[in-house]
């Protein structure tokens, strides 16, 4: 096999350059069209929203208070949260139901962090982006019931 060059003697220096070019071109179109299906907005966007989810909740100290529920779903389950206002602050937050595709242990920490920050918009949860979606929309709309009739 004279001639050969790392192992691969049919091939010339320009045909394997041609064939890495080939491969990288691949594989960074395989990494866009991943990128895109993962970031899409119809992807991330709520299965149902309406008018009234484009509100935001109330800023802190602007609630009635009392005990307020939500609900929310999309294509992998839902969430059902209860939130406790006391002198118009989130005194606490708890999962009422879940019926996501993950496990409800997933977002488990996230009601001490919306009582913590005062606020829905907590740090997605990786690998369960559905049932942090859920979770957060649930918080809101219960948030947006304390904020009705201040």
């Amino acid at each position: 096999m004279s001639g050969s060059a790392g192992g691969m003697p049919w091939r010339t220096r320009g045909q394997k350059l041609q064939l890495v070019a080939i491969s990288a071109a691949t594989v960074g179109a395989l990494y866009g069209a991943g990128h895109l299906l993962v970031n899409s907005p119809m992807l991330n966007a709520p299965a149902s929203s309406s008018q009234q989810d484009l509100i935001p909740p109330a800023s802190p100290g602007n609630y009635r208070d009392g005990t307020f529920t939500g609900t929310a779903q999309n294509e992998f389950g839902g969430v059902s949260v209860e939130v406790t206002i006391t002198s118009g602050r989130i005194a606490s937050v708890r999962i009422t139901g879940c019926n996501t595709f993950f496990p409800q242990t997933y977002i488990d920490g996230l009601p001490a962090k919306v009582v913590t920050a005062q606020t829905a918009d907590v740090a997605a949860v990786s690998g369960a982006t559905g049932s942090w979606q859920d979770f957060v929309q649930a918080v809101q709309q219960a948030l947006r019931q304390a904020a009705s009739s201040r």
